[in-house]
């Protein structure tokens, strides 16, 4: 089996900080491609033997040799000490399947001769001193490529193109190297270092990551209806007057055919609002279909995936908070792991040991009305086609975040890949989605003499179809500026709820203005952002999912702005949260419970 190798190696006295990232980045890029025909050995904090070690296995044939660290024209840095170029490229002369080495260290263009000279066609070298983010962001770039199919020569322009759109200065030329232009060769800043070299007479050759056959497309404009109606049949199993219309769809469909939109108004009238929203936008037809549109596509079915998971480790910790249940010693550490991620950025698969932890660790004291998560859904999170899903939808939030550009065939695969894979997820964690979220929007007090007191708990129902405010009044007070989950549709004061704080928010019940409007916004991570002094609360817009909100404790002034987002002063002095205190105290309480037990 062909094998891609991974080396790096951190020096503890001068530390490269995205090093780690870098190497496990691509090994995850490498292992999610669908088709992939070849095997990923990631050596971390290598040591010139465990190199050499790697290169002995037998039958190993090695295709692809990736090395990040510090390096110059002469040396790569290991752990252990340096290894000389000329002396590995001998060590490598016998392994005729390698095709490709990448030194993704600084001013590594002195070594190509020495590959060049036992046979390897293709090295990418750099010409100077590499910044690490720079290191990191071209490398994880070029393998994201390479995975979609793109040959290296193709990838390679992919990245300068890439690049050039950030305002570096790149010049891939078509020749054995890279043009630099003019200015100081030693300023990183002023040029862009990285080259593929081609061994001399192997300048019209190429190289592509070896793949299973694919069946091209026969036809490229996207279908929706297997994935809706997959969707319906698996909501279709739910008890719950809210699932009338679903299981009376169900049976008409499997009579005939149904029209897609009438699927999609029905699904939309039931799912909780995060859900919905994502739905509504995969399926909604959009004349213009370029590389933007495919993009945003594939990260609405990635969101949409990793909010089912959100969605059920919220219930579960609401019934933990509800209870004043702090977790035990061995849950501690996975919910803090959990709650100090980045999730916009991760991977759902440590959902695997999370949710069934969580699922043993509130059973004792859960609420019947709400049902914890059966074991089906537990034992497809154990699944290997959980795990493929996991780093399949990781890659698509990648695409995103890093822009890489999809031509029309790759993008409709994913998608498709995407609706399977989703649809299986679907299936296996529907139990929670028969459950309806409320937004509790303001309490009025009613006190009369002779009069019982009474209030009115004005809320509005997480319903794409039914958001307008109603009053629910009762001799009970809801929980005030909270988001609540319900057992059943037609809940009133009185019914069993659960307090889905902080994973759901609405942000407009935290201001003094007077409006109708939910603001819905989840839960993305309690970190330290970059270039940033202390650790923050970060919550993703429902209606746009690529923007981030920030809450800092530490200020008094909150501004109800994204990050990024550019405004005038005057203007951003109008976004101001006036309820922080609120929100602050809110915090305070769910951070003494799960962070600080």
């Amino acid at each position: 089996m062909p094998t891609l190798l991974l080396v790096s190696a951190n020096d503890p006295d001068n530390r490269l900080n995205q090093l780690s990232n870098e190497a496990k980045e691509i090994q995850r890029t490498l292992n999610k491609t669908h088709g992939k025909a070849f095997d990923v050995v990631l050596t971390p904090d290598a040591s010139i033997q465990d190199l050499i070690e790697e290169l002995r296995i037998p039958d190993r044939e090695i295709e692809v040799l990736h090395y990040a660290g510090h390096a110059d024209s002469t040396l790569i840095q290991l752990t252990d000490g340096d290894a000389n170029a000329a002396a590995l490229a001998e060590k490598l002369k016998n392994l005729t399947s390698l095709k490709l080495i990448f030194l993704n260290g600084c001013a590594t263009r002195g070594q190509v001769d020495f590959f060049h000279s036992v046979g390897i066609p293709f090295v990418i070298a750099t010409s100077c001193k590499i910044g690490d983010d720079k290191a990191y962001l071209v490398a994880t770039q070029l393998y994201q490529y390479l995975c979609l199919g793109r040959s290296l020569r193709e990838a390679c322009a992919e990245v300068e193109t890439d690049v050039s759109k950030l305002q570096k200065k790149a010049d891939f030329v078509a020749n054995r190297g890279l043009a630099l232009r003019a200015g100081d060769p030693n300023d990183e800043n002023t040029n862009f270092p990285w080259g593929l070299y081609s061994k001399p007479g192997s300048e019209q050759e190429d190289y592509r990551l070896p793949f299973s056959q694919r069946e091209p497309l026969a036809d490229l404009n996207l279908d929706h209806t297997s994935f809706l109606n997959k969707l319906i049949l698996a909501l279709a199993k739910l008890d719950g007057s809210n699932m009338a219309g679903i299981r009376s769809l169900a049976a008409t469909q499997a009579r005939g055919n149904v029209p897609d939109n009438r699927k999609i108004s029905e699904l939309l009238k039931v799912l909780p609002l995060p859900l919905a929203i994502r739905l509504r936008d995969i399926t909604a037809q959009i004349e213009v279909q370029n590389d933007e549109y495919f993009r945003g596509l594939l990260y609405d079915y990635a969101i949409f995936f990793d909010n089912l998971f959100l969605y059920a480790t919220g219930l579960m910790m609401a019934q933990m908070w509800q209870s004043n249940q702090k977790p035990d010693p061995a849950l501690s550490p996975l919910i803090k792991d959990f709650l100090h991620s980045n999730l916009l950025q991760n991977t759902a698969l440590f959902y695997r040991d999370l949710l069934p932890a969580l699922s043993v660790s509130s059973s004792a004291n859960s609420n019947a009305d709400f049902n914890l998560l059966p074991q089906e859904s537990l034992d497809y999170l154990a699944t290997p086609a959980f795990a493929t899903a996991a780093d399949f939808f990781w890659g698509l939030k990648r695409y995103y975040w890093q822009r890489i550009r999809l031509r029309t065939e790759e993008a409709v695969q994913c998608c498709y890949q995407a609706q399977e894979m989703l649809s299986e997820a679907f299936l296996h964690l529907r139990f929670q989605l028969g459950l309806v979220m409320a937004s509790v929007r303001e309490i009025k007090v009613i006190n009369q003499r002779y009069v019982p007191q009474e209030y009115d708990n004005i809320v509005s129902k997480l319903l794409l179809n039914d958001k307008d405010p109603l009053p629910q009044t009762g001799s009970k007070m809801l929980e005030n500026r909270s988001v609540l989950c319900f057992a059943q549709p037609d809940f009133d004061c009185n019914s069993p709820s659960l307090n889905l704080f902080p994973f759901i928010i609405d942000r407009n019940v935290f201001t003094d203005k007077s409006n109708t409007e939910v603001d819905i916004y989840l839960y993305a991570g309690y970190y330290v952002p970059e270039a940033y002094p202390n650790r923050c609360f970060h919550f993703v817009s429902v209606d746009r999912p690529s923007e981030v909100w920030r809450f800092d404790e530490n200020l008094d002034e909150i501004s109800l702005l994204n990050i990024g987002e550019v405004t005038s002063l005057a203007h951003e002095a109008n976004h101001l949260m006036t309820n922080t205190w609120e929100l602050k105290h809110y915090l305070s309480q769910f951070k003494a419970q799960f962070l600080n037990p």
